[in-house]
């Protein structure tokens, strides 16, 4: 297995080719300009590549997935879209609040499995006569249906958000508004390079497109980002992502904010701190990479289909064959 992992698409593509001419069979390479999206797959089958991985785009998909079901923190499909594990946090007067792990469903009325909670600072897989308490973190398998119903009996907001506001927008930005738009979500990017917003002005049209600082509350107040159903922070500054989401979470609770990050030290020291979802772009294009790598193994016929991680990355989740 050769894995290409350079900054360059071409090199990536270049190593990955020698590598086939040479006798390795398998080749994964990472691409991720946004001028490769449309004419992947022609260039897998034609350069004889086994597996490519955009983290930019892998990303943008998982933020979607939570942008369609605003009452999540995360949520991670399985067996073809037809199941979900739902993420989301127990809040007061919340009427599980009390209830055993067996009684959920019975309460439900639905197929509800219980698969992980975080409590404090201790994650565990809980058993049938664990207690549901305020403040949990709980991550949970069932259908699609199942989990809006499961959402609606708990007045959680189950619909996808109204609009969608993305400050700074680099590649992971430009996949995530073309996957808004194409479902009729209104979108606003706000970016301080003007080069870059002319830009975007002709390569994503539908958007609304406005120049200035993310960091400015003036600039954030002239966009309408304080009455935005959600805001995505992905500039190319961690610790301006951060800034921005805190100020937005402290000032209005009720937008469902997410946050980019690219250290992977930085990380860890972030979760517990209100800042909406987190999600780092090379942690999920490695979740991806892993998940072609265990299922080449194929150890006894358990092929693996899908891989991730919930809960502060600490519990990993997998559907095989």
């Amino acid at each position: 297995l050769m894995i290409a992992v350079t900054d360059s698409d071409v090199l990536n593509l270049l190593i990955c080719i020698v590598a086939k001419k040479i006798g390795v069979p398998n080749t994964i390479a990472r691409i991720r300009e946004p001028i490769y999206s449309r004419t992947i797959n022609l260039i897998k089958d034609d350069m004889g590549l086994s597996f490519i991985v955009n983290p930019e785009r892998e990303t943008a998909k998982e933020i979607f997935n939570i942008l369609l079901f605003k009452g999540a923190s995360q949520v991670e499909t399985f067996a073809k879209g037809s199941n979900q594990v739902t993420t989301f946090v127990v809040k007061e007067k919340n009427p599980v609040t009390g209830l055993k792990i067996r009684d959920i469903s019975r309460f439900v009325g639905r197929k509800i499995l219980i698969c992980a909670i975080k409590r404090d600072t201790e994650i565990f897989i809980p058993n049938a006569d664990t207690e549901i308490k305020i403040n949990d973190t709980i991550s949970f398998v069932a259908s699609r249906s199942d989990a809006v119903h499961f959402f609606k009996k708990m007045k959680y907001e189950t619909g996808k958000i109204s609009d969608l506001t993305i400050i700074g927008c680099g590649k992971l930005g430009y996949y995530l508004a073309n996957m808004a738009i194409s479902n009729n979500i209104p979108v606003k990017i706000i970016d301080n390079d003007p080069l870059l917003c002319q830009e975007l002005n002709d390569t994503v049209p539908e958007a609304e497109i406005m120049c200035g600082d993310g960091t400015d509350i003036a600039v954030l107040e002239e966009c309408g980002v304080f009455s935005s159903s959600a805001v995505v922070t992905a500039t190319g500054s961690d610790e301006k992502n951060v800034l921005i989401s805190m100020f937005i979470t402290k000032q209005c609770p009720g937008i469902k904010v997410i946050t980019k990050i690219k250290k992977t030290d930085f990380e860890d020291m972030l979760f517990g701190i209100d800042i909406g979802n987190v999600y780092n772009p090379k942690y999920i294009a490695a979740d991806r990479v892993i998940t072609y790598i265990k299922a080449m193994q194929e150890t006894e016929g358990s092929e693996v289909q899908s891989l991730c991680h919930i809960i502060d990355n600490k519990v990993e989740v997998l559907e095989f064959k």
